[in-house]
């Protein structure tokens, strides 16, 4: 009955729709985001940084910014998909001091407050990344803004949705078109240090200032040895392990098989799930600091710091192969499985390849140690 009555009564209890009109288009010269590769604000800020005249591939940006390099795993929740935004150090303040640009960075707030300070940098020229307007971890270059739309709630007595139209770069670009999106209150994640909050609503990051002229390469590259040896070596930082301390603490977790014999199904695939996306993201990781410390090897006169840098991309090799092959484990036909994660000797397996390559990157530590110490 109840169903019935708000059926008929509904045109009268609902308003029209009101729409404001914020009128920015979009902004011209914002280049695409390269597909989604591993870390995706990586590639969502390389396109803003290059409409600025900061030109920065993406194994550039994921040395400088500490990507290349982390790891980390939360001891109090398990299996948290939150350790894969965790840095040792702050990765935009990292990115800022390598290009001589200065963010500024905005995460928590309200859906209108967010809406307003989008439109205060776009009125400025400034794009706007955020995530989660798409999935949770998908970043995006925010270049235009529409109209603001309240839409009648799903149920009588619900208030009225606001959807605004937005205007985006994202990894999903047809050709040299730009995305046009209906969003409304989203959420997503920010990666940062431990205590910042890496996930919030609305999180926004822009340009504030970009400066004169970034160090050189050649300046850079001690700077980038010295944050991958940080790195490897960082203590714990709250409720989460970091560098070799993660991974010894993610072997240990594979390993307690009493835990896994009261674990429900559900539970176990979601496992699979941040254990696959985990191994996969570092392994794709690991791959950048190899393919940097080559690029890097001209940069340096023959002898032994290009031999060590040789050494130690090898050992990110070895890193990225054992961590893609573990990776793989827990997908049976492309997906998450619960019942391989439930089998004693596939984890046995997999904590053999997490340490694994956590051996490849003590070396590798080493050697970017005795190369640092030459240069």
């Amino acid at each position: 009955m109840r169903s019935y009555v708000q059926a008929v009564l509904r045109p009268l209890l609902v308003a029209p729709a009101p729409t404001v009109a914020l009128g920015l288009p979009p902004l011209p010269g914002v280049p695409p985001v390269e597909p989604y590769r591993g870390e995706g604000w990586l590639a969502a800020a390389a396109a803003l940084l290059a409409r600025a005249g900061r030109e920065a591939d993406y194994e550039t940006l994921a040395a400088v910014s500490g990507a290349a390099w982390r790891v980390a795993w939360r001891r109090d929740w398990q299996w948290c998909p939150s350790a894969l935004e965790i840095y040792p150090s702050d990765p935009f303040q990292a990115v800022g001091a390598a290009l001589d640009v200065v963010w500024r960075r905005r995460s928590g707030q309200g859906f209108l407050k967010a809406l307003e300070l989008m439109r205060g940098q776009l009125a400025l020229g400034q794009p706007v990344l955020t995530s989660g307007l798409r999935g949770l971890a998908e970043w995006s270059v925010v270049v235009g803004i529409g109209e603001l739309r309240y839409l009648p709630g799903r149920l009588s007595d619900e208030p009225p949705r606001p959807v605004v139209a937005v205007t985006a770069r994202t990894p999903y670009d047809l050709d040299s078109e730009y995305a046009r999106l209906e969003v409304g209150p989203w959420a997503g994640w920010l990666p940062g240090e431990s205590h910042t909050l890496v996930w919030g609503t609305a999180p926004l990051l822009w340009l504030h200032t970009v400066g004169g002229a970034p160090p050189s390469a050649a300046e850079l590259l001690p700077l980038v040895l010295a944050q991958a040896l940080h790195a490897q070596r960082a203590a714990e930082s709250g409720c989460y392990a970091l560098g070799a301390a993660a991974y010894a603490a993610w072997a240990e977790a594979l390993d307690d098989a009493a835990v896994f014999e009261s674990i429900p199904p559900e539970e176990l695939e979601r496992r699979a799930w941040v254990d696959a996306e985990t191994a996969r993201r570092l392994s794709s990781a690991r791959g950048s600091a190899m393919t940097f410390l080559a690029q890097s090897e001209p940069l340096l006169p023959a002898g032994a710091p290009r031999r060590l840098l040789a050494l130690a991309a090898r050992e990110y090799h070895g890193a990225a192969l054992a961590l893609a092959a573990l990776a793989r484990m827990w997908l049976v036909k492309g997906e998450p499985s619960a019942l391989a994660l439930a089998n004693p000797e596939r984890r046995r397996n997999a904590a053999a390849h997490v340490r694994s390559a956590a051996g490849h990157e003590r070396l590798a530590a080493a050697y970017l140690e005795r190369a640092l110490a030459r240069l």
